[in-house]
């Protein structure tokens, strides 16, 4: 007789794992998604994206007044859009789009897949997709990482669906090459090691049972140099353009220094930029703690029986992608400047592989895994209302906590009354789906609340708003990278010479160790300097007044 849970999840339908992704996507990514202040690398990519906005330029992306050619735009460019719509430029217009292309992914991979894993197995390949810990993070971020996640998901879930159901080889490959592309817009050409992981591996397999032509006949065929051509033409189309407006910039040798800074020991390899070998040991379980929780299903993979249920393409497919995620694993990590972050574009694969064991078998389940879900699940889900009940107290009775109680609440009861049934895939991805949210709730309605006090740009920029009357221009000289520029509210004027500094400047933001060489010769400084303001870990910053140097007989003309 079929189990009541089998029962339910043969009904599911497309259209309801395309809701239910949607759901759990705003109650995870929405939520505080603008209460902390940018951080990490998120400056640089929001004050090119403020430039363009304000010059109309959007081809040469500029940080600090200078040409920052270390990314491609595309994360600028989204910003840019993001802050035109809206018509707002803050931490939650900042960091929408990040957001909203997780959402497409997502709902691209139940639509895709849902063609041959059916409604199950797709809701189960998007919530592996959106719901593990680096999605998540870099989701609610405005970082290169989401929309690189994405974009290589895109491709990968596209040609993969295309050749499972053995569609033309122009339509495995055109699109694809066009999320490709704007892969390329987002990093650059890392993506395709992941691609060619997963293309390479299926096509060996497809070709050992007769199902397609191998690997090198694919590679020399036509749609897929068209599509490997349609790719470098996405990129090109803004690459040509900066390349002439950036003469003599050495943008190529930018380039070329980022990719090669990613396979040596500079980046992230201690403080000295020697080889630190604890660092470098510590990528490869990083690395897999990037898909919690669902890291822990992954021995499933290797389970005797699994890709026995599967027949024709499927199991070549999941012997290709199982080996191809492997072999981008360690290819990508076993450099000595490598990072646990390098690997996140190739979540999707273990997000589909898992998909496909879960919906096409499974039997195969260990009986004790189900009780050992519901082992680690309901303690979790007790932890989290006992922190719903705390939740109002440290949002101060905020209505944000309020919700976050009511949230993480209704979460923890659904668990427990789901309990009895996580013995099948749908109601334990359920589960961990609503623990998740309820984590996320408390998160943003308890805990980020509590953040605020301890930020670090935001109070400067409170200290030197007060000095810049409306409308104003601040001329910073040589003042770098400051990501409390993003904030401010003024027209800044950046320049990287005193004697680029406009002769009606009045008000000047300098760097402090080079302040005695900074006023312009014709100017003086009035009085003490206004304000000196540091962001943490950053360099001093001196806000002076200037007027025209007063006349003096018998001298120069300035009175020093």
């Amino acid at each position: 007789m079929q189990s009541s849970a089998t029962t339910t999840e043969s009904r599911l339908r497309p259209v309801d794992a395309l809701l239910l992704v949607t759901l759990f996507w705003a109650l995870v990514y929405l939520p505080g998604l603008g209460t902390i202040e940018i951080q990490g690398e998120e400056g640089r990519r929001l004050l090119p994206a403020v430039t363009m906005v304000e010059t109309g330029d959007w081809i040469v992306p500029m940080v600090g007044g200078q040409v920052y050619q270390r990314k491609p735009p595309l994360i600028n460019w989204m910003a840019a859009v993001s802050f035109t719509v809206t018509g707002v430029i803050n931490e939650w217009t900042a960091r929408l789009p990040s957001a909203l292309v997780t959402l497409a992914l997502g709902l691209a991979v139940v639509g895709l897949t849902a063609r041959w894993l059916g409604a199950t197995g797709a809701l189960l390949a998007a919530v592996f997709t959106l719901g593990n810990i680096s999605m998540i993070e870099k989701g609610r971020l405005a970082e290169i990482e989401a929309v690189y996640m994405v974009s290589t998901g895109l491709a990968i879930v596209w040609w993969v669906t295309a050749w499972v159901r053995g569609a033309s080889r122009w339509v495995t490959w055109l699109p694809a090459g066009l999320f490709l592309g704007l892969g390329m817009l987002a990093k650059g050409p890392v993506m395709l090691l992941f691609f060619y992981a997963a293309v390479l591996p299926t096509l060996f397999y497809g070709r050992r049972q007769g199902l397609s032509p191998g690997p090198m006949r694919t590679l020399v065929s036509l749609p897929h140099l068209l599509a490997f051509l349609l790719m470098l033409g996405v990129f090109a189309l803004w690459a040509l353009p900066n390349l002439r407006a950036t003469a003599g910039e050495d943008t190529g040798a930018v380039w070329l220094q980022q990719f090669t800074e990613r396979i040596g020991a500079r980046e992230e390899s201690g403080a000295t930029g020697g080889f630190d070998v604890v660092h470098y040991l510590r990528q490869f379980p990083r690395a897999i703690i990037n898909f919690l929780p669902w890291a822990l299903l992954l021995p499933l993979l290797w389970r005797r029986g699994v890709a026995e249920a599967m027949s024709g393409r499927e199991r070549a497919l999941f012997h290709g992608l199982r080996w191809g995620m492997v072999a981008s694993f360690f290819l990508i990590l076993l450099p000595p400047g490598s990072s646990s972050r390098f690997v996140m574009p190739m979540l999707v694969i273990p997000a589909l592989l898992l998909a496909m064991a879960l919906a096409r078998s499974p039997e195969a389940w260990p009986a004790w895994l189900p009780r050992a879900w519901r082992a680690v699940l309901l303690p979790l889900a007790a932890i989290l209302a006992a922190a719903a009940l705390a939740c109002p107290w440290a949002g101060h009775w905020s209505l944000g906590a309020f919700l976050a109680a009511v949230v993480a609440l209704a979460t923890a009861t659904g668990i427990w009354r789901l309990r009895a049934r996580m013995a099948t895939p749908l109601p334990l991805t359920l589960a961990v789906m609503a623990l998740t949210v309820g984590v996320m709730a408390v998160y943003a309605g308890g805990v980020m609340p509590r953040l605020a006090p301890h930020d670090d740009v935001r109070p400067v920029v409170r200290e030197l708003q007060p000095f810049l009357p409306p409308g104003e221009p601040l001329v910073a000289l040589d003042a770098g990278f400051q990501p409390l520029f993003f904030y401010l509210r003024n027209p800044i004027v950046y320049v990287t010479r005193r004697s680029d500094v406009p002769p009606e400047t009045r008000l000047l933001l300098v760097a402090e160790h080079k302040f005695d060489r900074a006023i312009p010769r014709d100017r003086e400084v009035r009085g003490e300097p206004l304000l000196r303001v540091q962001e943490k870990g950053r360099r001093a910053l001196l806000l002076v007044e200037l007027e025209p140097v007063a006349p003096c007989a018998g001298g120069d003309g300035r009175a020093r």
